[in-house]
């Protein structure tokens, strides 16, 4: 059963589940109609039950994104823990094998040392680039939130501040 935006249905049997997307093609997105004229209630109806059909695929599709990443993102992880535990296996046999370098037709295994620098947490960071005068990167962002309730609360406006109405469409299920 569908919902034909033409006819004049009874719809008090007809829920948006059962609507298609055949139906919600053939029925509301038409070639060339982008200018199509709701004439009675009754047509509401159909396009409310169209976009909740729409709204429901939506949904499903979030939450298949969700899954898909974290099912990717476990994948990864996964792989990532195949590869080090690989890397190990070759790490010790050159260790026990007293080998620094084995080249291959995949590849040429080695060992390599460089110098990791750490350097303490932020604050004392901080202080120390005041002691000896190096520039300090600082990041200020205005706290939009406070500055709305200043200004509701009857504080100074700033300037280029402004108010607009804005009405949307509101569909309840």
């Amino acid at each position: 059963m569908y919902f034909d935006s033409i006819q004049h249905t009874d719809t008090s049997e007809v829920t948006h589940e059962q609507l298609t997307y055949d139906d919600i093609s053939r029925i509301f997105l038409e070639e060339n109609d982008d200018n199509k004229v709701i004439s009675n209630p009754a047509q509401v109806e159909g396009y409310l039950f169209a976009i909740n059909k729409l709204n429901d695929e939506i949904n499903n599709l979030k939450t298949l994104k969700k899954q898909s990443a974290e099912f990717y993102a476990n994948k990864i992880e996964s792989t990532e823990k195949t590869v080090d535990m690989l890397k190990t296996r070759i790490e010790l046999f050159m260790i026990n094998s007293d080998t620094p370098r084995i080249p291959t037709q995949a590849g040429t295994v080695y060992f390599t040392t460089r110098n990791k620098e750490i350097l303490p947490d932020d604050e004392y960071l901080i202080e120390y680039s005041k002691a000896y005068n190096i520039p300090v990167a600082i990041k200020e962002s205005p706290d939009k939130k406070a500055i709305k309730a200043y200004i509701k609360d009857g504080g100074a406006i700033p300037d280029g501040y402004e108010t607009h109405k804005v009405t949307t469409l509101s569909i309840r299920k």
